[in-house]
């Protein structure tokens, strides 16, 4: 409410600051987000629901909408940017995702609604070209240029560089497909090798670390469908 209050007994402090819109009770603010989420959402992330329950005092469900261009990103990728920067919950219907999120936002009257899903709607948007950016400036470099990078990021102390580990991996796909009696996968298994860890320096990836594997996939993807890569089979390996 945004008035100065004061607590005239221990035993009412919750009674009190709930007159207030503050709800104490983080269990009573998380199975209220929980309750509205459940009508449109099939799946609920129980990690990004406890992080958000201690977000808000008053929580209300909002829905807010972003510009369907942008649903041409790779659905994993919209989905990290929605969770780790914004904390909304992605709308997907049928395992698909949709130009969609909710939020819970604090604070909610009828006058500031429409003010406050506007302002989200605006970040994500921001957060989204920054993304969009991401994706076009990375399949501007090929997966195997991107090899020769890993030669500067560390992998421990001691161990050398990613580049060093990912050689010390081609070594044991090539023992294990000969120990396995594979050896017409053998090309395959170490060309996969060679890319698995090429996307760690993608601009995307240093932004949503998680993604990493899933944006090298996309990008080795992209370059085998433009005819600027042979590594069908690889894909098929990794």
């Amino acid at each position: 409410s945004g008035q100065e209050i004061t607590i005239s007994d221990i035993d009412n402090y919750e009674t009190e600051l709930e007159q207030k819109f503050v709800m104490v009770d983080q269990n009573k603010r998380k199975s209220l987000i929980h309750t509205e989420l459940k009508k449109y959402l099939d799946d609920i992330d129980e990690d990004l629901l406890n992080e958000v329950t201690h977000l808000v005092e008053w929580p209300t469900l909002l829905n807010g909408s972003f510009d369907q261009k942008y649903l041409e990103l790779p659905q994993e990728v919209l989905i990290a940017c929605m969770k780790k920067h914004q904390k909304y919950f992605p709308l997907l219907i049928d395992g698909t995702l949709q130009n969609q999120f909710y939020v819970a936002a604090d604070n909610v009257t009828k006058s500031n609604k429409n003010t406050i899903i506007q302002g989200n709607e605006t970040v994500l948007t921001a957060r989204l070209e920054d993304t969009a950016y991401f994706w076009d400036e990375d399949q501007k470099i090929s997966s195997q240029d991107r090899v020769e990078k890993l030669k500067k990021v560390v992998f421990q102390r001691g161990l050398g560089s990613i580049f060093d580990k990912k050689e010390r991996l081609k070594q044991i796909a090539s023992y294990l497909t000969t120990t396995l009696n594979k050896k017409e996968n053998q090309n395959d298994c170490i060309n996969a090798v060679e890319l698995c860890k090429s996307d760690l320096v993608s601009h995307m990836v240093y932004e949503l670390p998680e993604l990493q594997g899933t944006m090298g996939r996309y990008y080795l993807e992209k370059e085998i469908k433009a005819g600027k890569s042979d590594c069908s089979n690889t894909v098929a390996q990794a």
